[in-house]
């Protein structure tokens, strides 16, 4: 101890000073290791706490995810399959093929609308079966004419028209479809059309007035053609975006260029596509289906000597050319068989029972004569058709008494001399002379 003394007292006061400094700092290091080291212990269970989390969120969403992927149903060749076993939900027990793993968007290869009778084809049928095909529509589509139902008796028990006390009967469904109709709001329109023919089915001893079925007849039209336009317009905006795409993919082998198939826009336009083609195949091909089985049940209860028939019958002959026009392969000509022998037989019966300048019966030759041309492509047959129409109807334009009928006469006579005078150069290489119109 003494010698220890000794030395430290041989040391000089500068040496003592850095000795008391390196402790100091060294000291200093320790608990700067030692904060490094619990404050690392935390960082590192926040971090498996996340990690823990995050495992969970994942199990969660594959989870979910393959609960969704059990739920879908398989894709169906046909578009409406609806399961007989349960009378309660049947439209929502219904099935439609999916979409929304398609690469490529073509036409509706595999689909179908499902018709419950062809009456224009039978020229007898039993009290019993039509019945029975009555009953048996009016509960495969409860739901979806209940929805358009609810929305029309939403509109007339509302509080703006509480004061009108307005019933839910005929004329008040063909008025509301009136008013939607010319404010562009074909959906709705639709509904009401389909709620019309609905009524009529329900009650068969009161027929539509003619104003009533000429504005069902353009509802339906209108709502076909939008919907058609919208179709044609989508699938040229996504065929034109995936040409680019395979275009970018064979560069992008060639190393020329490799960010063409990184834009953004092609894949929203793609993706906008597929969810137009989806509305189109949920939602207009099963307000088509409907209107065709109502109607077909309503033509199934009209007598064949009744010229109301014809129009039940053209109705149905637009919408199976309609059908056809939006699908492929063995479906489209199936469809264009259906909508052939409805336009004959409607033309046909237009021929006994109407006269040659009733309107009804020259809407029921030009869609005939039209359908023949552009879609069967029978070019000579639509052209003797068509002039013999406008012979016969252009010679008793004169004795029309009614200026609004006069003047659709002479519309649809002035379209048929145009197809006339444009298919017999095409066909004859000469030039017809007209009567003036």
């Amino acid at each position: 101890m003494e010698k220890d003394d000794l030395n430290a007292n041989k040391l000089s006061p500068h040496l003592m000073e850095s000795n008391r400094n390196n402790f100091d700092t060294n000291l200093a290091k320790k608990r700067a290791n030692i904060n490094k080291i619990k404050n690392s212990k935390k960082i590192e269970e926040y971090y498996r706490a996340k990690t823990v989390d995050a495992r969970g969120k994942t199990k969660n969403g594959s989870l979910i995810y393959e609960n969704n992927k059990k739920e879908k149903t398989k894709k169906s060749k046909s578009f409406h399959t609806i399961n007989y076993r349960s009378k309660k939900n049947t439209f929502l027990n219904s099935s439609y093929s999916s979409i929304c793993n398609d690469d490529v968007l073509g036409a509706y290869y595999e689909m179908d609308i499902h018709v419950e009778n062809r009456c224009e084809e039978n020229n007898e049928i039993n009290k019993k079966e039509i019945e029975n095909i009555k009953n048996k529509i009016l509960n495969k589509y409860n739901n979806l004419t209940s929805e358009y139902n609810n929305k029309l008796q939403m509109l007339i028990y509302s509080n703006m028209n509480k004061n009108l006390k307005i019933k839910l009967n005929r004329e008040s469904i063909y008025t509301f479809m009136r008013l939607v109709y010319k404010c562009s709001d074909y959906k709705y329109a639709i509904g009401c059309a389909i709620l019309l023919l609905l009524d009529r089915l329900k009650n068969q001893q009161i027929e539509l007035k003619e104003i009533e079925k000429e504005e069902i007849e353009n509802t339906i039209n209108s709502y076909n053609y939008y919907n058609i336009m919208s179709y044609k317009y989508a699938f040229r905006i996504f065929y034109k975006n995936y040409t680019l795409l395979l275009k970018g993919n064979k560069c992008e082998e060639k190393n020329e260029f490799s960010n063409c198939t990184n834009s953004p826009t092609i894949f929203v336009k793609k993706n906008i596509c597929k969810n137009i083609r989806f509305k189109i195949k949920k939602e207009f091909l099963l307000n088509c289906e409907v209107i065709i089985n109502i109607v077909n049940c309503i033509i199934s209860t009209i007598t064949n000597d009744d010229k109301n028939k014809i129009f039940y019958i053209h109705l149905n002959a637009n919408q199976y050319k309609i059908v056809s026009n939006i699908t492929d392969t063995g479906v489209k000509y199936k469809y264009e068989h259906l909508a052939k022998n409805a336009y004959k037989k409607a033309f046909e019966l237009a021929s006994i029972y109407l006269q040659p300048i009733d309107i009804n019966f020259l809407s029921v030759a030009s869609h005939y004569i039209y359908f023949l041309y552009s879609n069967l492509e029978c070019e000579q047959k639509a052209l003797k058709i068509c002039i013999d129409v406008f012979d016969k109807s252009s010679n008793l334009l004169d004795k029309i008494e009614d200026t609004k009928q006069a003047d659709k006469c002479s519309r649809i006579l002035s379209k048929m001399r145009y197809n006339i005078k444009r298919w017999s150069k095409k066909l004859n290489k000469n030039s017809i002379l007209f009567l003036k119109v």
